[in-house]
């Protein structure tokens, strides 16, 4: 009968049938499985947090495509795409994100309809912003953009 050294060097030696035989197992087993998953991760916070990130800091094209998933409905590769279009730059002000979130500059963000979720174009946070805090009521707008015509014409 081998050893548990023997088992040992054998699947140090063959991790992908080591990997196949675990798939299989877990796919066998998949209720048990995920109940011995949830308690682990209950009983095992702070491990699976430090796990998370780290899964994180190695993937973060995977991390963005879930949350732009999440958020828009929209995948990595589409929001790549309309940064082509737009060149890189915001679809209103014309101009490159210019800021910075620990020490890196910003992604360009995502705008999107609050009501019906429709994703519309990437803008610079300064113009994504401004639309929010007119509440994207274009009437709004509309009296912004007559006022500072009124004073830079020199009226009162």
């Amino acid at each position: 009968m081998p050893t548990k050294e023997y088992w040992n060097q054998w699947n140090k030696n063959n991790p992908e049938k080591v990997k196949l035989k675990a798939k299989k197992w877990r796919n066998q087993n998949k209720e048990n499985e995920l109940i011995r998953t949830s308690i682990w991760q209950k009983n095992n916070r702070a491990k699976r947090t430090e796990s998370d990130l780290r899964w994180a800091r190695k993937n973060p094209e995977k991390v963005r495509n879930r949350s732009l998933i999440t958020k828009y409905g929209i995948t990595l590769e589409i929001y790549n795409k309309m940064f082509e279009e737009q060149n890189g730059l915001c679809y209103i002000c014309q101009k490159p994100e210019t800021l910075k979130h620990k020490d890196k500059i910003k992604l360009l963000s995502v705008d999107h309809d609050h009501s019906s979720g429709q994703v519309r174009k990437l803008l610079c946070d300064a113009c994504n912003h401004g639309i929010g805090h007119f509440k994207e009521n274009i009437e709004y707008l509309d009296r912004a953009k007559k006022y500072l015509e009124q004073f830079k014409k020199g009226g009162s």
